[in-house]
């Protein structure tokens, strides 16, 4: 079976809102409306020794396969997440 997440709050760093734009010309907004308040996503974990736990959810922007990389909150569980990244897999 599929892990699925609910996302109903998408935290966005300027700094991370900046390096996906420059990086892979995504748009937060366009990260947002693809994760927040849309119901279960179904995502994987990775391990990262530095990073820690990280969500990676498939999504679709610009008509693109992409994934939004999400980690929680720090103290906090369930429907809040940060992004921490986005990008295309045709890249």
């Amino acid at each position: 079976m599929a892990r699925t997440l609910e996302v109903s709050d998408l935290r966005i760093s300027k700094r991370t809102a900046d390096k996906i734009l420059r990086r892979r010309g995504i748009h937060a907004d366009e990260v947002r409306a693809t994760i927040e308040d849309v119901g279960r996503l179904t995502f994987w974990w990775v391990e990262d020794d530095e990073q820690g736990r990280r969500a990676y959810v498939p999504i679709a922007i610009q008509d693109r396969e992409a994934v939004a990389v999400l980690y929680p909150p720090e103290g906090e569980l369930g429907t809040v997440w940060n992004l921490g990244s986005a990008y295309f897999l045709d890249e």
